[in-house]
């Protein structure tokens, strides 16, 4: 199935397979979950989409500064194949890779879900086996990301357990939609991202209290 959005002033169409991809769709597009950071996205130089999905994040920053340097980092076969297709349709420039990016580099396996946003490094039933690249290693190629966006089903904690301090002074702002479960807290990111020095704010979902977002910045932040 299609559907089609206007954003900025600017149509465009995304494809979708499931139910799961259109909860994903309206979250962007209709209720507008991240328009919080639209300044940030506005004015960024390099944007990273840390669980990229089929790319509809990755098309909202690109329609809102088409100059953006987009990398995204989606490890699901099916969803990847549809994200460079949504990006190629809307005509959105960007560097895909097909990896998970995690606390440690190495090969991992990938839980799937009958939901396709809510395949994760962390479950158990049936998996395929995927690339882990850590945090660490990613960001050593870059001098400075300014914006980190992070939906990785529960795997953020361990990123945040492993991520170094080098690593975080390279990162203007993090969007991160957090979840928790015994024994995670959003809490111990949001100690991490201020003993870091970013200004931090947390939102818990309408739906779900267990789960929410977290923005985390360098100057003033307000929802």
């Amino acid at each position: 199935m299609i559907r089609e959005f206007n954003l900025n002033g600017k149509s465009g169409k995304i494809s979708l397979e499931t139910e799961a991809d259109l909860s994903v769709f309206e979250e962007i597009f209709v209720d507008r979950d991240y328009k919080v950071i639209d300044s940030q996205l506005k004015n960024a130089k390099v944007v990273f989409d840390i669980g990229a999905h089929i790319g509809c994040f990755s098309v909202y920053a690109g329609i809102l500064n088409p100059n953006v340097k987009l990398f995204g980092f989606e490890p699901d076969e099916r969803n990847f194949s549809l994200l460079k297709e949504n990006l190629k349709v809307n005509r959105i420039e960007g560097v895909m890779k097909n990896v998970a990016i995690g606390g440690v580099t190495g090969d991992r396996r990938f839980f799937l879900s009958s939901d396709s946003h809510n395949h994760s490094l962390l479950g158990n039933g049936e998996s395929v086996k995927v690339f882990v690249r850590s945090i660490d290693d990613v960001l050593n190629k870059f001098d400075h990301v300014d914006l980190v966006k992070m939906d990785i089903e529960g795997a953020e904690f361990e990123i945040f357990n492993k991520i170094s301090g080098n690593s975080l002074k390279k990162i203007g702002s993090f969007y991160i939609e957090y979840h928790e479960s015994e024994g995670r807290s959003a809490d111990v990111i949001i100690e991490t991202l201020k003993s870091a020095g970013f200004k931090v704010t947390k939102k818990a979902s309408f739906y779900d209290k267990s789960m929410g977002f977290i923005l985390a910045g360098r100057g003033e932040l307000r929802y």
